[in-house]
């Protein structure tokens, strides 16, 4: 029985920022005006309208078609409900392939989307099935895994929901728990991080099933096992655990071990932590509803004097080496993982990428034989590029507001980067990087809605 471990990383932009203080403040003003009724219908969300965004995937190749997912959080509380985007990624190249001078905006978002789907506010993060036709989102305001159902052919979101668009059934938002085991798990905390991955890779053996592990602010984890030969072809909720780093912020998955690593942020430097926690997942094939998660040790960063409040990791092609982002100090550790055990008793960082103010999510962007890291920095602005052999800045892209979430499109050589603070989705063309030129930012797609009119 193997035991691969999850990684987890932030949730949602830094409480410091400015959007947040000023949504935050605008939430308690009207709550307070209102008798704090929260039984309030509310209005729903306009279609095909952002509304800050967290998160995003770009979905694989089927039938010569692909989708751009983009979830809204809600941030505000503007609307009754969150939502998950579909947009026609071929469409949004072709425009971009159109655009005479560069960066154009397309300011009419809905002509590109084909399906959408309302869910609960406060999405921290998403991610898609192995197989590419589900996707999975921690929702906050949920507590508990929200799952919706996407065709790879045609993009179209489904989740036993009524309305136009729908609003996810209460199945696709509150998941069964599995009652043998002699244990009733209980999902508890703040969802700020969500992974998935094939049990086949976990065991070697041929299986149909998948599983998911969602990570809580709290340092508990979750683990669901999804279409159970026999029983409900939905995740099921099998165990919970803790004693992982609390403060967690987000996770992220290495595929060649399976290990999941947890990333923490330190509050006002009560709890100034140098370590990114693991956890692991124990399948049993004889009863999948017996299978684990377990807190599999944590993972001291040395070799710098404030390294703490880890935000995300990327890992390269062969596995050998960590890209961590960090907060303190802001920049890409490069950690040399062939060079310690599987769970040393500290890593040694070999390089440090300085990069800009708030970093909050990296992605790996392969081009010909060169590896770049891309990070988004948040209060920087900017979208950074750096090469992972040399440590080198290959080039840090301006013009956005508040950039987070991103995802790597290799078709068409483009980064979707969700910008938080005025509610659109902004494409980088990264294909200059394979001459050494700089990428560049080529459009935006959506109405501009700064969070200073907020109203």
């Amino acid at each position: 029985m193997r035991s691969p471990a999850v990684n987890v990383r932030s949730g949602a932009p830094s409480a410091s920022s400015h959007a947040r203080s000023l949504a935050v403040s605008s939430v308690l003003a009207l709550a307070a005006i209102g008798g704090c009724d929260l039984d309030n219908a509310g209005t729903a969300p306009t279609p095909g309208t952002l509304n800050f965004p967290v998160a995003v995937a770009v979905t694989e190749e089927t039938g010569g078609r692909q989708f751009l997912l983009v979830a809204s959080s809600n941030f505000d509380l503007r609307y009754n409900a969150g939502a998950l985007h579909s947009f026609d990624l071929g469409a949004m190249r072709a425009s971009i392939d159109a655009c005479a001078e560069p960066p154009c905006t397309f300011t009419d978002l809905s002509s590109y989307m084909v399906s959408e789907v309302l869910v609960g506010s406060y999405t921290s993060d998403l991610t898609l099935s192995p197989r590419g036709d589900r996707v999975y989102l921690a929702v906050r305001s949920e507590v508990d895994l929200t799952w919706v159902d996407v065709d790879p052919a045609s993009g179209a979101l489904s989740c036993e929901g009524e309305g136009q668009p729908a609003r996810c059934g209460e199945r696709r938002r509150t998941t069964e728990i599995a009652s043998s085991c002699n244990r009733t798990p209980v999902i508890s905390g703040d969802p700020v991080g969500v992974v998935a991955g094939r049990i086949e890779d976990l065991t070697g053996d041929p299986s149909d099933l998948d599983y998911v592990v969602m990570v809580h602010r709290n340092g508990r984890a979750s683990l669901f096992v999804d279409r159970m030969v026999g029983a409900s072809p939905e995740p099921i909720l099998v165990h919970t655990t803790d004693g992982l780093p609390i403060d967690i912020v987000n996770v992220s998955h290495e595929p060649s071990t399976q290990l999941v690593w947890t990333h923490t942020a330190s509050i006002i430097g009560v709890r100034q932590t140098r370590e990114v926690g693991f956890a692991g997942v124990a399948y049993d094939s004889a009863s999948p509803e017996c299978s684990s998660v377990f807190a599999a040790g944590r993972l001291p960063l040395l070799g710098t004097d404030d390294g703490f409040d880890t935000r995300d990791a990327v890992f390269s092609a062969d596995g050998s080496h960590a890209y961590v982002l960090s907060r303190r100090p802001e920049a890409i550790l490069t950690l040399d993982l062939d060079s310690m055990p599987l769970f040393p008793g500290q890593a040694s960082i070999d390089r440090v990428s300085h990069v800009g103010f708030a970093p909050s999510r990296l992605a790996r962007v392969d081009v010909g034989s060169r590896t770049i890291v891309s990070a988004t920095c948040f209060d920087d602005r900017k979208v950074w590029f750096v090469d992972a052999d040399t440590g080198m800045t290959a080039g840090a892209v301006p013009g956005f507001q508040g950039p987070y979430e991103l995802a790597v499109d290799t078709v068409g050589e483009l980064v979707w980067v969700v910008d938080f603070r005025d509610s659109v989705v902004r494409a980088i063309d990264y294909a200059p990087l394979a001459d050494g030129r700089e990428p560049r930012l080529v459009a935006t797609f959506g109405r501009v809605r700064p969070v200073q009119v907020l109203r």
